[in-house]
């Protein structure tokens, strides 16, 4: 299973794809650029993963995006736990008003 990501861009200057760099738990990856909507696009395999972006835009401004910490891409069972918890949640928080 893999992950396909997309990040929009915040620097409005066209981005320097040659010195622009994306990181999965520290590694570089490969990535893809869209110039006509500001778009960064990359895959994220099976796994935990901590992303990383640098993006420097054509003038040499570098924007360090803060490292996204503890995606995980597969194992739907954890979105199944994820949402059953937020009913239990929800339901003792509207009990707890009732009362």
């Amino acid at each position: 299973m893999e992950c396909f990501a997309l990040f929009r861009s915040i620097i409005n200057e066209l981005v320097d794809e040659n010195r622009c760099k994306v990181y999965d738990n520290g590694r570089e990856i490969d990535f893809k650029y869209y110039s006509d909507n500001n778009t960064l696009t990359f895959t994220l395999g099976k796994g935990w993963h901590n992303i990383g972006i640098v993006l420097v835009d054509m003038a040499g401004n570098v924007n360090n995006i803060q490292e996204i910490r503890n995606i995980h891409v597969g194992f739907f069972w954890l979105w199944v736990i994820a949402a059953v918890s937020a009913v239990l949640i929800t339901s003792i928080v509207v009990a707890m008003i009732i009362i």
